[in-house]
C-alpha cells in the first residue's frame, strides 16, 4: 500500500479528503519465493476469499486497528456451577463398564448401557429435576423452556467425561462375567482387590493368545516356511430366507458355513453344506481342513503350520483333532503343527470379519433354496471374493471313530496325570518351532495355560508332542 504518485483534481472535493483516493493497493503472490504482482480479482480467486473479507483485512491500515469485541458484550447467559455439578452427578450415576474386546486400544474409555443415548439421559435428567418440562416434551415441545437445554447437557457429557455407548455383547467370557458379578456384589475391599487382580490376570492370559495370533501373522509374511490359518463356523444360514410373516413360524432348512482364513495370503475358503449332508462335529472340521490342506500338499510339504481356533470341545479341542493333526506330521505333510485355542468370549478371529461381509449381504438377498447361498457368499466381498466349495457326505471322513479306536479314552500329560482338555490352550505336534525374540515362547507360557501332551496308544507306544 502506498500513496498515489499523482492526484487529479476533482470538482466538489471536500476539505477533509473524503471522496478522494488516498491509497493505492498492490496485490502480489510469491510462488517459489518469487514475488509476482497480480490483480485484485486474481488475488481473491487464488486465496478463495471474497471482496468483503479482503476489504475488512485492509481496513485497519487506513483507520484505527479493529478490536475483536467478541465476548465483550454485557449479556452472558451462563448457568450456575451448582447446575453443572448436578448434571455431572447425574451422568456419573449411570453404571459403566470397560470394553470387552478393546481394553488395550482405548485407554480410560468406559461404556454405558447400549440401550442409552445422550438424548434419553437428558430426558431422565428432566424427569428428576424439571418434571414439568419433561411432560411438555411429550405433549408440546415448542413451549418447552427447560433450564438445562439438550445442547448444554451434551456439551457437559462430551467435555467432562470419556464415555461411549457399548454394543450388545454376545458370547461373552463366563469367567469375566463371574468376576464382574462378584466384584459388584462384595463389600469387603480386600476381597474386591483380590478379585480385580485375578480378573486382570485372566484378561492378560486371554490377550496373550490373541497377541500371538497377530505376531504369527506378521512372521508368516516374512518367512516362507511358516503358514498360519484360522478357522471357525459361521452362524447357521437359513433357507428359505424371505420376509413373509408365515416363515417365522416354519421350520428352517439350515446351511452350514465353515471358513478357513489364510493369514499369509488373505485368501478365504468357505465350505458350505446343508444339514442333510453332514453335521457340525469334529469329523466335519477335520475333513474340511484335510480338503484344504491336502490340495496344497506340494506347496506346503515340510513347512510349519500354525492353527488358531476357539476352544469348542465338540469341534476343535478333542481327540479327533489330535488324531488328524498328528497324522499330518507323521505323513510328512508338515514338519510341525502348533494349534492354539483362544479363550471363550475373547475369540475375535479374522473369520469373524469375513463372516460380517456375509451378514451384511444376506439382509439384501432373498434365499429360496440352500444353493443360493453360494452366490451370496461369493458376492459378499468384492475386493477379494471368497472361494466357495460344497462339502458333502462323500467328502467327510469318520475321523472320530478312527481316533476312538487308536487313542485311549484316558489321556495323560507328560507327568502321567490325567489330561483335562478344557485346561489345555496349546497343542504342539512334531518338532518345536524356533522363535525369535519378538515371539518368546516363555512369554506365552507365563500368561496362558499351555499343555504338552503324552498320548498313550493302544499298542503301548508313547508319543510326546
Amino acid at each position: 500500500m502506498h500513496a498515489p504518485k499523482r492526484k487529479r483534481s476533482r470538482n466538489g472535493e471536500r476539505e477533509n479528503g473524503k471522496g478522494s483516493k488516498c491509497f493505492t493497493y498492490e496485490y502480489s503472490v510469491t510462488p517459489n519465493d518469487v514475488k509476482l504482482q497480480v490483480c485484485m480479482e486474481e488475488f481473491i480467486a487464488l486465496h478463495g476469499i471474497g471482496k468483503t473479507r479482503l476489504k475488512r483485512i485492509i481496513k485497519p491500515t487506513t483507520t484505527a486497528p479493529l478490536v475483536d469485541m467478541r465476548g465483550h458484550h454485557d449479556y452472558h447467559p451462563t448457568l450456575p456451577l451448582e447446575i453443572k455439578d448436578k448434571i455431572k452427578q447425574h451422568i456419573s450415576s449411570f453404571p459403566k463398564r470397560e470394553s470387552h474386546y478393546s481394553r488395550s486400544e482405548i485407554k480410560h474409555r468406559e461404556y454405558l448401557d447400549e440401550r442409552l443415548n445422550v438424548k434419553r439421559m437428558w430426558l431422565l435428567y428432566l424427569h428428576q429435576n424439571e418434571p414439568e418440562q419433561r411432560l411438555l416434551y411429550t405433549t408440546d415441545k415448542k413451549s418447552m423452556k427447560p433450564v438445562v437445554k439438550y445442547k448444554y447437557y451434551l456439551n457437559v457429557f462430551n467435555k467432562e467425561f470419556n464415555l461411549s455407548f457399548g454394543q450388545p455383547r454376545s458370547d461373552t467370557c463366563p469367567i469375566c462375567d463371574k468376576f464382574h458379578i462378584d466384584i459388584e456384589a462384595t463389600t469387603d475391599e480386600t476381597r474386591k482387590n483380590t478379585l480385580i487382580n485375578q480378573r486382570n490376570i485372566h484378561q492378560q492370559k486371554a490377550d496373550s493368545a490373541y497377541h500371538m495370533l497377530n505376531l504369527y501373522c506378521q512372521k508368516a509374511q516374512a518367512h516362507s516356511s511358516l503358514e498360519v490359518y484360522t478357522f471357525d463356523f459361521q452362524q447357521n444360514l437359513p433357507a428359505p430366507s424371505i420376509s413373509a410373516g408365515d416363515m417365522f413360524y416354519s421350520r428352517m432348512f439350515w446351511t452350514y458355513n465353515f471358513g478357513i482364513h489364510d493369514c499369509k495370503t488373505g485368501d478365504v475358503l468357505m465350505h458350505l453344506w446343508c444339514e442333510a449332508e453332514a453335521g457340525r462335529g469334529s469329523s466335519e472340521v477335520a475333513s474340511c481342513l484335510r480338503q484344504t490342506l491336502l490340495t496344497r500338499r506340494e506347496r506346503y510339504r515340510g513347512k510349519n503350520l500354525i492353527l488358531f481356533s476357539d476352544g469348542c470341545a465338540g469341534q476343535n479341542k478333542n481327540k479327533t483333532m489330535v488324531y488328524f493333526l498328528l497324522g499330518l506330521v507323521k505323513e510328512g505333510i508338515y514338519a510341525s503343527i502348533q494349534h492354539y485355542f483362544l479363550y471363550r468370549g475373547h475369540t475375535f478371529l479374522p473369520n469373524d470379519r469375513d463372516f460380517s461381509h456375509i451378514e451384511e449381504r444376506k439382509h439384501l438377498e432373498k434365499v429360496d433354496r440352500p444353493e443360493n447361498w453360494e452366490r451370496i457368499v461369493k458376492d459378499s466381498r468384492l475386493s477379494k471374493p471368497f472361494q466357495v466349495e460344497f462339502f458333502d457326505h462323500n467328502s467327510s471322513y469318520d475321523y472320530k471313530t478312527l481316533a476312538d479306536k487308536t487313542i485311549k479314552s484316558t489321556l495323560q500329560d507328560s507327568e502321567g496325570e490325567q489330561l483335562k482338555f478344557k485346561e489345555v490352550m496349546w497343542f504342539s505336534y512334531g518338532a518345536s518351532l524356533e522363535m525369535n525374540e519378538t515371539m518368546d515362547e516363555e512369554n506365552l507360557k507365563e500368561h496362558a495355560d499351555v499343555g504338552t501332551l503324552t498320548i498313550l496308544w493302544n499298542l503301548g507306544r508313547r508319543l510326546i508332542f
